[in-house]
């Protein structure tokens, strides 16, 4: 599924952008009801005697503002049917691919969800914001402005390297709500070092956890270089 964000500041647009949202199974509807997004999601669940896929459609649901679930959480909880018990489930409760987690006195199950954002190739521009083509953009860190955040893993991929993994985990030292059996939640900056050419350079963010994250802006520190001067 592909889902286009924009933000318009009077008759001019001023941001836009595409996403591509992965699910392990197949959409079969969807629908919008104010600020809630509802699926209906068909998933294979084993097979029967004669070896043939079964499958099921499950609803599920995602509340895109402050709900009750929020409060409770203090982090928002995505593609969720809100559903636990109080005991252990069982292995065969459990679908291909489900997992279970306990939260409190709670037992949750369902699906690891992977959200990645990769950024697109960093460019030097001009006062006309036209892109400089006439040297070589060496980046050397990139910071990030995040908001109510728990954790995330920043990937640095450069041409000819291994992928290098940055992991940010919400506790800060000295932090008042940085306390012993409780997630953090917190807002800041963090700083990766990215080392790499801008043409041989990818980055991303990537979470794998249930709690939310959010970036409010993101910024890069570099030197470039020209065949008769450096700015």
């Amino acid at each position: 599924m592909y889902v286009y964000n924009y933000f318009d500041q009077g008759n001019e647009r001023v941001q836009s952008a595409w996403s591509k949202w992965q699910f392990d199974g197949q959409i079969v509807d969807l629908s919008v009801l104010s600020t809630k997004l509802s699926f209906l999601i068909e998933r294979q669940t084993g097979v029967d005697v004669e070896g043939d896929p079964e499958f099921q459609t499950f609803l599920e649901h995602i509340e895109l503002s402050f709900d009750e679930q929020e409060q409770e959480h203090g982090h928002r909880v995505f593609l969720d049917g809100y559903q636990y018990q109080e005991v252990p489930y069982l292995e065969a409760d459990l679908l291909p691919g489900q997992i279970t987690k306990k939260v409190g006195s709670r037992y949750y199950k369902g699906y690891r969800m992977d959200v990645m954002y990769e950024f697109s190739p960093f460019f030097l521009r001009d006062d006309q914001l036209r892109t400089r083509a006439d040297g070589r953009l060496q980046l050397r860190r990139l910071f990030l402005s995040y908001d109510d955040t728990s954790n995330f893993v920043i990937e640095v991929e450069t041409l000819g390297r291994e992928v290098r993994e940055l992991t940010f985990q919400g506790r800060v030292l000295g932090r008042l709500d940085n306390l012993i059996g409780k997630v953090p939640v917190t807002s800041g900056r963090f700083s990766a070092p990215i080392m790499g050419q801008s043409g041989a350079v990818k980055v991303r963010i990537r979470n794998k956890e249930i709690f939310g994250f959010s970036f409010q802006s993101a910024y890069w520190e570099g030197f470039y270089h020209t065949r008769n001067r450096r700015v």
